[in-house]
């Protein structure tokens, strides 16, 4: 009897534990499928850039040639002490040699939006075939190299562009002690593996940029009507520097008006001094107040994510539109303004689409692909963003 009870106990228990390793297994993603998953919207994006004829991507001229590697490391710091940050830079490589970067953000997990981009790319490839890392505070990009010497490189990023402040941030480096960075992981830029999409994938997502109408129900002024929006469209709206200034609001500002209203050419400073009689950092009420006062143009400012029937409906209309990105981290915080200027309606495949702007700091417009509408997440400066203040002109 004694033996009967202890094997049924024995099956019972033998019972739970195999239930415990089954629920494991369906239930925890193995990082091999997560790298895989990522891989394979990576490739998505490219291919969907290189089909697009209006976005002239000359990244990614033959697909069969292109590679992606392991993500670099990367990090924020702050007093010393460095975090891992969340999006994942990954570099893409054609003919084996480094092209472009991809950075992809999460949110609650999973794949929020990927940005295809070359910046950095010229400091990176010094460093081929050494292990490094990326290290981000709020006014630098650093590259960690610990081949030899373990050597710290420093590179302003491109929100620092005054080159008579180049020795201040190369003092910067003295805080970044060794101690404190001793267990930061660092790996090799090398291609791991070839680019790969099925020809039943690559016709579907043909079959999405095809420049056609596409049907959305668009509440505009409190009226629900049916507009017919084109599946793509951009519009040539020139950046207006913000010039190492907190000034981005200014700038989009700037570049806004100049596009839409007939023989002005505003830079960033004239804004900030049309509002606040000085050069200084501004916010979205800011933004429509100058857009108003200079440039006669009105709007509404909103305090939430535009959704991507709002934006189309902007772009559609030939208004630009000026965005907040905010976001926050253990090294610090992103404020920065932003300028929507395109979109491309994806109705298939994993993207919902993909939105072109212009950022002050940069000299050439940018664009990501995002999977949800009214959720855009990017990484600026090692800090993951979201969009969560718009300027809808009418």
């Amino acid at each position: 009897m004694k033996n009967d009870k202890h094997n049924k106990n024995c099956n019972w228990f033998l019972s739970v534990v195999s239930l415990m390793l089954l629920l494991t297994m369906l239930f925890v993603p193995s990082t091999v499928s997560a790298a895989n998953n990522i891989n394979d919207m990576i490739y998505e994006a490219i291919y969907l850039a290189k089909i697009d004829e209006q976005d002239k991507c000359d990244m990614y001229t033959d697909l069969s040639s292109i590679s992606i590697g392991n993500p670099i490391q990367a990090y924020t710091i702050k007093n010393g002490e460095t975090t891992e940050i969340s999006a994942q830079y990954i570099p893409i490589f054609t003919s084996n040699e480094l092209n472009s970067l991809a950075i992809v953000t999460f949110k609650n997990g999973d794949i929020n939006c990927v940005e295809l981009t070359d910046e950095l790319i010229d400091e990176l490839i010094s460093f081929k075939d050494q292990k490094i890392a990326l290290i981000f505070d709020n006014d630098s990009t650093f590259i960690l190299c610990k081949n030899e010497i373990k050597m710290i490189m420093s590179y302003k990023n491109e929100i620092v562009v005054d080159p008579q402040k180049e020795a201040e941030y190369k003092d910067d480096i003295s805080y970044l002690q060794l101690e404190s960075i001793r267990d930061i992981k660092t790996d090799r830029i090398i291609p791991a593996s070839k680019f790969e999409m099925s020809d039943d994938k690559k016709d579907k997502l043909n079959s999405t940029c095809i420049d056609s109408s596409s049907l959305s129900l668009e509440s505009i002024s409190g009226i629900m009507s049916r507009v017919t929006y084109p599946t793509s469209k951009y519009l040539d709206v020139t950046i207006v520097s913000q010039h190492n200034l907190p000034i981005c609001w200014a700038a989009a500002v700037a570049s806004i008006g100049n596009y839409l209203t007939s023989g002005t050419d505003h830079d960033a400073e004239y804004v900030s001094n049309y509002i606040y009689g000085c050069n200084q950092g501004g916010n979205t009420y800011a933004a429509l107040l100058a857009l108003q006062g200079i440039y006669g143009l009105d709007g509404v400012d909103n305090y939430f994510s535009p959704s991507f029937n709002t934006i189309k409906n902007a772009i559609y209309s030939s208004y630009p539109m000026y965005v907040r990105l905010y976001g926050s981290s253990s090294s610090g915080s992103v404020n920065h303004a932003l300028t929507f200027i395109g979109y491309y309606d994806y109705s298939s495949g994993s993207y919902d689409g993909k939105i072109r702007y212009n950022d002050s700091n940069a000299t050439n417009y940018k664009s990501f692909t995002f999977v949800s509408s009214g959720t855009y997440a990017l990484a600026y400066n090692g800090v993951t963003c979201y969009i969560d203040e718009f300027v809808d002109l009418y």
